[in-house]
């Protein structure tokens, strides 16, 4: 009986443990995409904003906006963030012209 207790013990401290260790790893790849998402500026074009947010995060979408179709990339993170980071362009410049990096962080033109 009590090795049988000890084993559980045990097997939950690795679980707690490998979770704290996902959770740390995983806030700090939010982070980093904040922090890159926090350089872009308004009137940077795609190649430009992937240049600085990297390719492999992200999925390119299409919304009306305003009776307008407009791209938007939006990049996803380790964790859910609400709002994810996501930049508009303008159809006709291809220029960024509304990004959304956190709650705190918007620009628009």
């Amino acid at each position: 009986m009590r090795t049988g207790l000890k084993a559980a013990g045990l097997a939950l401290a690795l679980v707690l443990t490998a979770l704290l260790v996902y959770s740390n790893w995983g806030m700090r790849g939010v982070s980093d995409v904040l922090s890159r998402c926090e350089k872009l500026s308004l009137g940077m074009n795609r190649a430009q904003v992937l240049a600085v947010m990297g390719d492999s995060a992200r999925v390119e979408k299409t919304a009306i906006l305003k009776g307008q179709k407009v791209g938007y990339m939006v990049f996803e993170v380790p964790f859910t963030v609400d709002p994810a980071p996501q930049v508009t362009f303008d159809d006709a410049t291809g220029e960024a012209q509304y990004i959304v990096c956190s709650e705190r962080h918007r620009l628009r033109k």
